[in-house]
Protein backbone atom coordinates (compact mmCIF):
# COMPACT_ATOMS: atom_id res chain seq x y z
CA UNK A 1 0.00 0.00 0.00
CA UNK A 2 1.54 3.79 -0.70
CA UNK A 3 0.89 6.43 1.74
CA UNK A 4 -2.03 8.01 0.42
CA UNK A 5 -3.82 4.66 0.81
CA UNK A 6 -6.61 4.02 3.70
CA UNK A 7 -5.14 1.31 6.25
CA UNK A 8 -6.05 -0.71 9.51
CA UNK A 9 -2.08 -0.83 9.99
CA UNK A 10 0.93 -0.51 8.89
CA UNK A 11 3.91 -3.33 8.73
CA UNK A 12 7.53 -3.30 9.13
CA UNK A 13 10.75 -5.13 10.37
CA UNK A 14 13.25 -4.59 12.62
CA UNK A 15 16.28 -6.62 13.62
CA UNK A 16 18.87 -6.09 16.24
CA UNK A 17 20.91 -5.61 13.60
CA UNK A 18 19.39 -2.74 12.66
CA UNK A 19 20.68 -0.68 15.14
CA UNK A 20 23.96 -0.30 13.37
CA UNK A 21 22.42 2.18 10.96
CA UNK A 22 22.60 4.98 11.58
CA UNK A 23 19.61 6.94 12.31
CA UNK A 24 17.83 3.10 11.39
CA UNK A 25 16.06 2.83 15.25
CA UNK A 26 15.10 6.45 15.29
CA UNK A 27 13.22 6.32 11.90
CA UNK A 28 11.63 2.96 13.19
CA UNK A 29 10.15 4.54 15.78
CA UNK A 30 9.19 7.84 14.66
CA UNK A 31 7.18 5.76 12.12
CA UNK A 32 5.59 4.02 14.78
CA UNK A 33 4.58 6.94 17.05
CA UNK A 34 3.25 8.93 13.92
CA UNK A 35 1.09 5.78 12.58
CA UNK A 36 -0.10 4.81 15.85
CA UNK A 37 -2.44 8.06 16.31
CA UNK A 38 -4.41 6.75 13.20
CA UNK A 39 -3.49 2.93 12.54
CA UNK A 40 -2.04 -0.05 14.16
CA UNK A 41 1.31 -0.41 14.20
CA UNK A 42 3.40 -3.73 13.32
CA UNK A 43 6.77 -4.29 14.13
CA UNK A 44 8.11 -7.76 13.20
CA UNK A 45 11.31 -8.34 15.31
CA UNK A 46 13.92 -10.92 15.71
CA UNK A 47 13.99 -10.93 19.56
CA UNK A 48 12.53 -9.69 22.64
CA UNK A 49 15.32 -6.95 23.05
CA UNK A 50 15.10 -5.66 20.10
CA UNK A 51 10.99 -4.97 21.22
CA UNK A 52 11.63 -3.72 24.54
CA UNK A 53 13.83 -0.97 23.00
CA UNK A 54 11.33 0.01 20.38
CA UNK A 55 8.56 0.42 23.29
CA UNK A 56 11.09 2.30 25.25
CA UNK A 57 11.73 4.49 22.30
CA UNK A 58 7.98 4.80 21.51
CA UNK A 59 7.22 5.77 25.16
CA UNK A 60 10.24 8.61 24.73
CA UNK A 61 8.27 9.49 22.10
CA UNK A 62 5.23 10.52 23.56
CA UNK A 63 3.00 7.07 23.96
CA UNK A 64 1.57 6.00 26.83
CA UNK A 65 2.16 2.26 27.48
CA UNK A 66 -1.72 2.04 27.48
CA UNK A 67 -1.73 3.44 23.30
CA UNK A 68 1.73 0.95 23.25
CA UNK A 69 -0.80 -2.05 24.31
CA UNK A 70 -3.82 -1.09 22.31
CA UNK A 71 -2.41 0.05 19.12
CA UNK A 72 0.71 -1.55 18.65
CA UNK A 73 2.10 -5.12 18.37
CA UNK A 74 5.31 -6.88 18.44
CA UNK A 75 5.38 -10.15 15.97
CA UNK A 76 8.49 -12.51 16.85
CA UNK A 77 10.10 -13.93 14.13
CA UNK A 78 13.51 -14.79 12.67
CA UNK A 79 14.83 -11.92 9.99
CA UNK A 80 17.37 -12.46 6.96
CA UNK A 81 17.36 -8.86 6.50
CA UNK A 82 15.66 -4.72 7.14
CA UNK A 83 14.97 -4.98 3.61
CA UNK A 84 10.86 -5.77 4.52
CA UNK A 85 10.02 -3.29 1.53
CA UNK A 86 11.42 -6.11 -0.73
CA UNK A 87 10.14 -9.30 0.99
CA UNK A 88 7.03 -8.74 3.17
CA UNK A 89 3.65 -9.26 1.10
CA UNK A 90 1.50 -6.97 -1.90
CA UNK A 91 -1.65 -6.34 0.14
CA UNK A 92 -4.77 -7.08 -2.41
CA UNK A 93 -7.95 -5.62 -1.77
CA UNK A 94 -11.63 -6.63 -3.85
CA UNK A 95 -13.73 -3.45 -3.53
CA UNK A 96 -16.74 -5.58 -4.48
CA UNK A 97 -16.97 -7.16 -0.95
CA UNK A 98 -14.23 -5.55 0.73
CA UNK A 99 -11.98 -8.82 0.88
CA UNK A 100 -8.07 -9.23 1.45
CA UNK A 101 -5.37 -11.10 0.29
CA UNK A 102 -1.79 -11.05 0.11
CA UNK A 103 0.50 -11.73 -3.07
CA UNK A 104 4.18 -13.03 -2.46
CA UNK A 105 6.94 -12.08 -4.43
CA UNK A 106 9.77 -14.50 -4.63
CA UNK A 107 12.30 -13.28 -2.67
CA UNK A 108 16.29 -13.94 -2.75
CA UNK A 109 16.70 -17.87 -2.16
CA UNK A 110 19.65 -17.10 0.74
CA UNK A 111 16.84 -15.11 2.86
CA UNK A 112 14.44 -17.68 3.32
CA UNK A 113 12.93 -16.20 6.54
CA UNK A 114 12.40 -13.22 4.97
CA UNK A 115 11.21 -14.81 1.93
CA UNK A 116 8.49 -16.81 4.28
CA UNK A 117 7.39 -13.78 5.76
CA UNK A 118 3.88 -13.02 3.68
CA UNK A 119 2.82 -16.59 3.84
CA UNK A 120 3.21 -16.30 7.58
CA UNK A 121 1.56 -13.20 8.41
CA UNK A 122 -1.05 -14.07 6.39
CA UNK A 123 -1.59 -17.19 8.65
CA UNK A 124 -1.36 -14.91 11.90
CA UNK A 125 -3.96 -12.43 10.65
CA UNK A 126 -6.46 -14.03 13.37
CA UNK A 127 -4.51 -13.54 16.01
CA UNK A 128 -4.05 -9.77 15.13
CA UNK A 129 -7.73 -9.23 15.34
CA UNK A 130 -9.23 -10.40 11.59
CA UNK A 131 -12.07 -12.73 11.06
CA UNK A 132 -10.10 -15.30 8.61
CA UNK A 133 -6.25 -15.86 7.39
CA UNK A 134 -5.54 -14.14 4.05
CA UNK A 135 -5.12 -16.31 1.49
CA UNK A 136 -1.46 -15.84 0.06
CA UNK A 137 -0.77 -15.94 -3.57
CA UNK A 138 3.31 -17.31 -4.29
CA UNK A 139 4.16 -15.03 -7.62
CA UNK A 140 6.51 -17.28 -9.83
CA UNK A 141 8.86 -14.34 -10.72
CA UNK A 142 11.46 -13.48 -8.47
CA UNK A 143 10.68 -9.14 -7.38
CA UNK A 144 12.18 -6.88 -5.09
CA UNK A 145 9.10 -5.49 -3.65
CA UNK A 146 10.67 -1.90 -3.27
CA UNK A 147 10.47 -2.41 -7.67
CA UNK A 148 7.09 -1.92 -7.32
CA UNK A 149 4.77 0.48 -7.41
CA UNK A 150 1.23 1.47 -8.83
CA UNK A 151 -1.51 3.39 -9.24
CA UNK A 152 -5.13 2.90 -7.75
CA UNK A 153 -6.65 2.28 -11.12
CA UNK A 154 -4.00 -0.52 -11.84
CA UNK A 155 -1.29 0.84 -13.36
CA UNK A 156 2.10 -0.47 -12.19
CA UNK A 157 5.92 0.80 -12.48
CA UNK A 158 9.08 -0.65 -11.90
CA UNK A 159 12.41 -0.07 -13.48
CA UNK A 160 15.18 -1.64 -15.90
CA UNK A 161 17.23 -3.29 -12.84
CA UNK A 162 14.27 -5.41 -12.42
CA UNK A 163 14.23 -6.68 -15.73
CA UNK A 164 18.00 -6.79 -15.91
CA UNK A 165 18.15 -9.32 -12.88
CA UNK A 166 15.49 -11.25 -15.01
CA UNK A 167 17.66 -11.84 -18.20
CA UNK A 168 20.33 -13.11 -15.26
CA UNK A 169 17.95 -15.84 -13.85
CA UNK A 170 17.36 -16.57 -17.23
CA UNK A 171 20.62 -17.65 -18.26
CA UNK A 172 21.53 -13.95 -19.86
CA UNK A 173 25.24 -13.37 -19.86
CA UNK A 174 25.09 -10.49 -17.05
CA UNK A 175 27.87 -8.39 -16.65
CA UNK A 176 28.55 -5.65 -13.43
CA UNK A 177 26.58 -3.28 -14.81
CA UNK A 178 23.12 -2.58 -16.20
CA UNK A 179 24.69 -0.62 -18.60
CA UNK A 180 25.75 -2.92 -20.45
CA UNK A 181 22.26 -5.16 -20.82
CA UNK A 182 21.30 -5.14 -24.43
CA UNK A 183 18.39 -3.01 -23.75
CA UNK A 184 19.52 -0.21 -21.36
CA UNK A 185 19.10 3.21 -22.17
CA UNK A 186 23.30 4.00 -20.86
CA UNK A 187 24.30 3.86 -24.02
CA UNK A 188 21.67 6.95 -25.61
CA UNK A 189 23.47 10.04 -27.02
CA UNK A 190 20.46 12.09 -28.22
CA UNK A 191 16.89 12.52 -26.89
CA UNK A 192 15.21 10.57 -29.94
CA UNK A 193 18.05 7.80 -29.00
CA UNK A 194 16.66 7.63 -25.42
CA UNK A 195 13.32 7.72 -26.61
CA UNK A 196 13.37 4.46 -28.61
CA UNK A 197 15.51 2.76 -25.87
CA UNK A 198 13.07 3.16 -23.71
CA UNK A 199 10.50 1.60 -26.09
CA UNK A 200 12.53 -0.97 -27.02
CA UNK A 201 12.85 -1.76 -23.27
CA UNK A 202 8.89 -2.17 -22.87
CA UNK A 203 8.49 -4.51 -25.17
CA UNK A 204 11.65 -6.80 -24.42
CA UNK A 205 11.46 -10.24 -23.66
CA UNK A 206 11.72 -9.20 -19.68
CA UNK A 207 8.94 -6.45 -19.56
CA UNK A 208 6.28 -8.70 -21.44
CA UNK A 209 7.26 -11.73 -18.61
CA UNK A 210 6.61 -9.13 -16.15
CA UNK A 211 3.60 -7.89 -17.57
CA UNK A 212 1.84 -11.46 -17.71
CA UNK A 213 2.96 -12.09 -14.21
CA UNK A 214 2.09 -8.91 -12.26
CA UNK A 215 -1.37 -8.92 -14.76
CA UNK A 216 -2.02 -12.05 -13.17
CA UNK A 217 -1.25 -11.99 -9.56
CA UNK A 218 -1.40 -7.72 -8.69
CA UNK A 219 -3.98 -7.07 -11.19
CA UNK A 220 -1.77 -4.78 -13.20
CA UNK A 221 -3.83 -3.47 -16.12
CA UNK A 222 -0.94 -2.27 -17.65
CA UNK A 223 3.75 -2.14 -16.35
CA UNK A 224 5.69 0.96 -17.87
CA UNK A 225 9.36 0.05 -17.04
CA UNK A 226 11.55 3.71 -16.05
CA UNK A 227 15.10 3.70 -16.22
CA UNK A 228 16.58 2.69 -12.97
CA UNK A 229 18.28 5.58 -11.14
CA UNK A 230 20.73 2.93 -9.72
CA UNK A 231 22.24 1.26 -12.47
CA UNK A 232 25.22 -1.41 -10.94
CA UNK A 233 23.16 -4.19 -10.58
CA UNK A 234 25.44 -5.80 -7.93
CA UNK A 235 24.57 -2.88 -5.05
Amino acid sequence: MVEWEPMRAIVMSYSGGSESYDGATNTAIQIGANAATVAEVWYLVNSQSAANLLTQGLQNAGLSASMINQKVKFLLQPLDSIWFIDSGPLPLVRTTDNTMAFADFRYYWNRPYDDGIPTWLGRMLPQLGYDAPADTYRMPLNTEGGTFMTTSDGICFTGTRQLYNQSCENGGQCNTKLDDWPFATGGAKTQQQYVEALEAIQNSPEAQEIKEVWAEYAGCKDVIITNSIITNSSS
